[in-house]
């Protein structure tokens, strides 16, 4: 795939620039942009996804066994469970959390691992992108 990112605009855009290999070999490659909705209420919300578990949603389809997922929250706490045989990476795209009183800064990216379930403490209004992605 050859691309390129560009704003054309003046208006700040944040973009994230995510690689996922596929698990079959010689497929056609893709992709897709993804507009958020700011209006979601969700605190957790599944852009895209390969796990079986969300399949029925209408969102991007992954030929891995990968989800990218929102977490969003303000001055609140909610307990993430990643489940058995996962690890997760994030990027705290706004905002102040403490994750299992680690804090984490705007910018900062994370790698979580051997932690089925964590505790995150958004101190401020905040939002996660992350991938949930198998151990392989």
């Amino acid at each position: 795939i050859t691309h390129s990112e560009y704003n054309n605009t003046e208006e700040v855009t944040k973009l994230f620039q995510i690689w996922i290999e596929p698990n079959t070999l010689n497929i056609k490659p893709k992709w897709e942009n993804i507009n958020i909705d700011n209006s979601n209420e969700k605190q957790i919300q599944i852009l895209a996804s390969g796990q079986n578990k969300y399949y029925k949603l209408k969102i991007p389809r992954i030929n891995q066994d990968v989800s990218l997922v929102r977490i969003k929250g303000n001055k609140n706490s909610i307990k993430y469970d990643l489940g058995y045989k996962r690890h997760m990476y994030f990027v705290l795209s706004f905002g102040k959390v403490k994750i299992n009183n680690l804090i984490v800064n705007e910018g900062d990216g994370i790698y979580i691992e051997k932690i089925n379930k964590f505790k995150i403490e958004f101190l401020d209004q905040s939002e996660i992108i992350s991938l949930d992605l198998p151990n392989l």
